[in-house]
This record gives C-alpha cells, structure tokens and sequence, in this order.
C-alpha cells in the first residue's frame, strides 16, 4: 500500500471498515484486538478504533516474523 493510499483514509476507523478494506474478518480483527497488544488499536468507551496509518507497519511486522492472524 502506498503513502498516498494512506493518507486517504481516516486516521482512525472502525473495525469493520478496517477489516473489510485489508481483506481480513472483521471477528478475527476483534479478537487481534484484544489479545495482541501490538495492534494499533484504541478504545474509546466501548468502541475499539484501528489506527490506519500503523495497520500495514504491524501486518507487514506480522508478515516477517511468520505469524499467522
């Protein structure tokens, strides 16, 4: 993903729209959430909220230690 595909998206968004633009199952996107702690997520109230611009830094982190989502 380039920057400049990047920088078009919101700095934060839901998980939904998160999961459905990376290609990844939005439960197994929850579930990441709150079990790895290297996920560039926040909560705010009950909302957890991806920090885009760090999502493909921690999938291709993921990538190059072999782990699987």
């Amino acid at each position: 993903m380039t920057y400049k595909r990047i920088k078009e998206l919101k700095k934060l968004d839901s998980i939904q729209a998160t999961a459905h633009y990376f290609g990844i199952g939005e439960h197994r996107l929850r579930h990441l959430c709150k079990t790895d702690p290297d996920v560039p997520c926040i909560k705010i109230g009950n909302i957890r909220k991806i920090i885009v611009d760090k999502f493909p830094e921690y999938l291709e982190k993921c990538s190059r230690e072999n782990r699987t989502l």
